[in-house]
């Protein structure tokens, strides 16, 4: 999946990763956690997630779920502030989550544009909320 020998010196950092039960959101939440980062890692796919979760902390990883289907801005900025309040802040947010195309815009993946302007509220609401504390990477 990630690179193991890459690894960067986080101690003391706290990191919202969306989508991240799978895939690239995965692999940037198990890097920021090998690195030092105390994690908290979102995704929709529930029982994925905290499974994940499960799977990294018995490695010795410091992350926490906190799952949510960020299609909603409420959610969005409710998951930022569960993160925030459990990690003691945030320093960064990775917005990975996304949807398939088919999913914001009922349209085959030829409709890049309509499907941006679907996604674009996820970003703004997690980043909106997440500013106060941090930096956002999207």
């Amino acid at each position: 999946m990630s690179n193991p020998n890459l690894t960067f010196n986080l101690g003391g950092r706290r990191a919202l990763v969306t989508g991240s039960a799978s895939g690239i959101g995965r692999a940037a939440a198990e890097l920021l956690a090998r690195s030092g980062a105390h994690v908290a890692m979102n995704d929709r796919a529930v029982d994925t997630l905290v499974s994940v979760v499960s799977q990294m902390r018995s490695s010795g990883f410091r992350v926490e779920a906190v799952p949510g289907d960020l299609g909603e801005s409420a959610t969005a900025a409710e998951v930022a502030h569960r993160a925030a309040e459990r990690l003691g802040g945030l320093d960064y947010l990775i917005n990975n989550a996304g949807a398939p195309f088919t999913r914001t815009t009922g349209h085959p993946p030829a409709d890049c544009r309509a499907y941006c302007a679907a996604s674009e509220p996820l970003g703004l609401a997690c980043s909106t909320a997440v500013h106060k504390w941090g930096t956002t990477i999207s």
